[in-house]
């Protein structure tokens, strides 16, 4: 599932610059699932591309996971707003 921001974001004035992405959730493995890793991805609603960060293997009690995001992982730019914004933010379920 993938989650679209509510805000758009304005470009910061200088010298502040946007200096990590970051994608925070909470979950937990049912033992009655085939589910039993999530994989945070960053899909880019303008180039119609998805990227996928590492898997996270989960737990029977619930956990906090984050991923974060240095640079733009569709071209290792910096994040701009504009970047920013073009994103939906979600999570994959893998078995």
């Amino acid at each position: 599932f993938t989650i679209d921001t509510s805000t758009t974001l304005s470009a910061p004035t200088l010298p502040n610059q946007f200096k990590s992405v970051i994608l925070g959730y909470r979950a937990s493995y049912d033992s009655g699932s085939a589910v039993t890793k999530l994989t945070p991805l960053l899909n880019d609603t303008t180039a119609t591309s998805t990227s996928y960060a590492a898997a996270q293997a989960l737990t029977t009690g619930f956990v906090n996971y984050q991923e974060i995001w240095d640079v733009d992982p569709a071209d290792s730019g910096n994040w701009t707003a504009t970047r920013i914004n073009n994103y939906e933010f979600g999570v994959r379920a893998n078995t």
